[in-house]
């Protein structure tokens, strides 16, 4: 069987022929029995490639959603992890701290403290001087095709009104 590209070739090929007059009849204007037929039996073999080809894309699709929201459990299981671990660090801070004690050797692990550099916590965001703040520069789609769609120049930016494949 031919690939969805060798049917389409073949098609233009035979629509080509039509259009050049080479495959109809000029004494009746009808055209050619043998390319009529096989403008039929391409057109069934192309509408079975297109049909496969369009399960194909769906059937990847529900396995990337499927992946979507498996990605999604495992990233909440890694959250609840990470609370989980950081819980049991606090516990073991609060009780070697209760006790005094700054290390603690075992044969499988050995605990200590080490001297930081510090860290900052911000106790209110909006007394922080400007300075001391960054932002990302992050550019709106929206508002640049509604500029757009109104005749507004956008330096950059062009509007894209190519139809769009739709597979349902």
């Amino acid at each position: 069987m031919m690939t969805l590209y060798d049917l389409t070739e073949e098609e233009m090929e035979l629509y080509n022929l039509i259009e050049s007059g080479e495959a109809i009849d000029l004494e009746t204007g009808e055209i050619d029995a043998g390319v009529a037929e096989q403008l039929a039996f391409n057109k069934r073999d192309y509408e079975k490639k297109v049909d496969n080809i369009v399960c194909y894309i769906k059937s990847l699709d529900a396995l990337a959603e499927g992946i979507k929201q498996e990605k999604e459990k495992l990233a909440k299981r890694q959250q609840s992890t990470n609370k989980k671990i950081e819980s049991l660090k606090r516990y073991l801070d609060m009780n070697l701290k209760l006790i005094g004690r700054t290390e603690v050797v075992t044969a499988r692990s050995r605990i200590t403290y080490r001297n930081t550099s510090g860290s900052v916590e911000i106790l209110d965001e909006k007394s922080i001087p400007e300075q001391y703040c960054s932002y990302e520069r992050k550019i709106s789609k929206s508002a640049i095709s509604d500029a757009l769609k109104h005749g507004i120049e956008v330096p950059g930016a062009k509007l894209n009104t190519e139809p769009k494949l739709q597979i349902n």
